[in-house]
C-alpha cells in the first residue's frame, strides 16, 4: 500500500511547457494564470525560439525555467521536455487558456490513459467559430489526432518511448499523435481550453479553414513538412538583405571545446555550456530576420548538433590554418562567392549578444559610403573582440595578431588606423572563457543555467 501511494504521488507533478516566439504581449498574462499550478507543486517552463521582442525577458518569479532552443515548436517543446522534472508533460500554446483545475483534470485523465488532450473552443462566440470548434473536437476524437491548440498532455515515460516530437517544421502535433495512439489509448477532456481566434480573424475565416484542410490533405498524401511549412509560414524578408551573419563554431566534441573552463568545471559541464551558448547565438541570429545566417564550423558539417540548430544548406567548413587565416578565408568566401555586400563575423562565446546588438552592428556597417571600406568592431571586455563587420575583404586585418591575448583589439585597431580605414566601435561585451566569467551568466535575461 505504501509503495502504491508513492507511485500515485509521483505522477501528480505536471510540467507545463510553453513554446514562445515573439509573443511578449501574451507571455505575462499566461504565466500569471499558471501561478496557481506552481503553488500546487507543479512547474512551468518557457522555451523561447529566439524572440526579438523580449518575450523571455523579465520573467523572474513567474517560471521555473527559461531556455532558448532553435525556432520551431518541435525543437522548443522537446527541449522543454528534456528540462522538465514532472511525470506528466503538458504542452501549452501561449494563447491557449486552460479550464479551471486543469491539473486535476489531467491527473484524472492519466489514471485512464497515458496521453490525451482537451476539447477546444475558439475565443469568439460567433456561430462560425463555434462550428469550427465543434468540427475540431469531433475530428480529434474520431481520429485520435489532436492539434497543438488542444494542449496535448502525455506521461513522461511514453513521451520518451516514442522519441518525443518528430523534428518537423510543421505538423509535429499530427505526427506525435499518430505515434502515441499506436502505443496507448487516449483520453479527451471535455472541459475545453479556450484558444485565440486571431489566425481566423487576421487571415479570413473561410481561407484559414481551407488552408488547414489543404495542409492536412497534402501531408496525408505525402508532401514534405518543409514544403508545407513554407506555405504556412511565408519566409520573412530580411531587414538587411545584402548582408550576411557568419557564425564560427567548433564541433561539439567532449574535451575539445571550452578547454580553459573545462579545467575548472569538467569536460561534460563545459560541453553542455558550449552547446547552450552556441544554441543561444545561432537561434538569436536565425530568428532575427536581420540577414541571412551562415554557420562556419571547424569540422564535420554533418554533426547532429549542427543540423539541429541550422539548415544543412547554410553550414560551411572553415579552412585549415590559424584563426586569422580562417577568418580571412570566410570573409573572402562570403563576400566574393556568395555575392553579399557586407557581413558580420561572430563566435559562440558571447551569450550577451542580442538582437539589438546585431541590428546596431549591421546598421553601422551599412553606413559605409560608396566605395569606402568600413569596419565595425564589438569589443570584448578581456581585450579581444566578439564581433567584426566588414564590407570588403581586408586580409591584413587578420594578420600579425596575437590571437588569444588581451591585445587583440588594440592590434586590430592599430592596423585599421594605419591604413586609414573607416571604423566604428560598439559597446563592449563579456565573453565566457574563464571561471570568473561564469558569474555573468546569471545576469543575462533570460539567464543561462549550466
Amino acid at each position: 500500500m505504501k509503495e502504491q501511494k508513492k507511485q500515485e504521488v509521483a505522477v501528480e507533478k505536471i510540467s507545463f511547457i510553453l513554446p514562445v516566439l515573439n509573443e511578449k504581449r501574451l507571455v505575462g498574462p499566461q504565466l500569471e494564470r499558471l501561478q496557481v499550478y506552481r503553488s500546487a507543486g507543479h512547474e512551468v517552463l518557457l522555451i523561447d525560439g529566439g524572440s526579438s521582442d523580449g518575450s523571455p525577458s523579465g520573467l523572474a518569479g513567474l517560471v521555473d525555467y527559461v531556455d532558448i532552443a532553435p525556432p520551431g515548436r518541435s525543437s522548443q517543446m522537446n527541449r522543454g521536455a528534456e528540462l522538465a522534472s514532472g511525470d506528466i508533460l503538458l504542452f501549452l500554446h501561449i494563447d491557449t487558456i486552460l479550464p479551471e483545475s486543469a491539473d486535476t483534470l489531467i491527473r484524472d485523465a492519466c489514471k485512464q490513459a497515458e496521453w490525451g488532450w482537451f476539447d477546444v473552443e475558439l475565443a469568439d462566440d460567433g456561430w462560425p467559430y463555434r462550428l469550427i470548434s465543434w468540427m475540431m473536437n469531433r475530428r480529434s476524437r474520431i481520429t485520435a489526432v489532436c492539434t497543438g491548440d488542444q494542449a496535448l498532455f502525455v506521461k513522461r515515460g511514453l513521451f520518451l518511448d516514442v522519441g518525443g516530437f518528430p523534428a518537423l517544421p510543421l505538423m509535429e502535433d499530427v505526427a506525435i499523435s499518430k505515434l502515441l495512439r499506436g502505443r496507448s489509448a487516449a483520453m479527451a477532456i471535455s472541459s475545453p481550453v479556450r484558444t485565440s481566434a486571431r489566425r481566423w480573424r487576421e487571415n479570413g475565416l473561410i481561407s484559414t479553414v481551407m488552408q488547414m484542410w489543404l495542409l492536412r490533405l497534402r501531408y496525408f498524401l505525402g508532401s514534405s513538412p518543409e514544403s508545407l511549412s513554407a506555405m504556412y509560414y511565408p519566409p520573412k524578408r530580411c531587414k538587411f538583405p545584402q548582408s550576411r551573419i557568419a557564425i564560427f563554431a567548433r564541433e561539439p566534441v567532449l574535451g575539445a571545446v571550452k578547454t580553459r573552463l573545462a579545467a575548472d568545471i569538467g569536460d561534460d559541464t563545459a560541453l553542455g555550456l558550449y552547446k547552450r551558448m552556441a544554441t543561444r547565438i545561432v537561434t538569436c541570429c536565425r530568428s532575427s530576420a536581420l540577414a541571412k545566417v551562415e554557420l562556419w564550423v571547424s569540422s564535420n558539417v554533418d554533426n547532429k548538433y549542427f543540423l539541429s540548430v541550422c539548415n544543412k544548406r547554410d553550414i560551411y567548413s572553415q579552412c585549415d590554418g590559424g584563426l586569422g587565416a580562417k577568418m580571412s578565408f570566410t570573409v573572402a568566401e562570403v563576400l566574393e562567392r556568395n555575392g553579399a555586400e557586407n557581413l558580420i563575423l561572430i563566435g559562440t562565446d558571447c551569450p550577451a549578444m542580442d538582437y539589438k546588438y546585431l541590428e546596431d552592428a549591421l546598421f553601422q556597417l551599412n553606413q559605409a559610403k560608396d566605395g569606402v571600406a568600413r569596419v565595425v568592431l564589438g569589443p570584448a571586455e578581456d581585450g579581444g573582440y566578439v564581433l567584426i563587420g566588414l564590407n570588403r575583404s581586408i586580409p591584413g586585418i587578420f594578420q600579425n595578431i596575437s590571437w588569444g591575448s588581451s591585445g587583440v583589439l588594440e592590434e586590430t585597431l592599430a592596423y585599421i588606423r594605419s591604413e586609414g580605414i573607416d571604423y566604428c566601435l560598439l559597446p563592449p561585451l563579456r565573453d565566457i572563457d574563464t571561471l570568473e566569467d561564469l558569474d555573468s551568466l546569471a545576469s543575462l535575461d533570460p539567464p543561462i543555467q549550466y
